[in-house]
């Protein structure tokens, strides 16, 4: 049970900085007059830079959650 709702908590944050993470992009680019697609999004250094960082933090919980 627990396991379960932990792994519900890291979906729903995901979705959750996925959204704030394009919400984001879109306010950027009207500051700064840039073209705005997903490309730019998902594609940019600290944005990649974040997704992977994220994506072990999140590793370590489920590991730390499945003992």
């Amino acid at each position: 049970m627990k396991n379960n709702m932990t792994s519900k908590q890291i979906i729903l944050w995901t979705i959750l900085i996925i959204i704030l993470q394009i919400f984001l992009s879109l306010i950027f680019s009207k500051l700064f007059k840039t073209n705005w697609s997903f490309k730019n999004t998902f594609c940019n250094i600290s944005s990649l830079v974040f997704w992977i960082v994220y994506i072990i933090v999140n590793i370590i919980i489920w590991k730390m959650t499945k003992r």
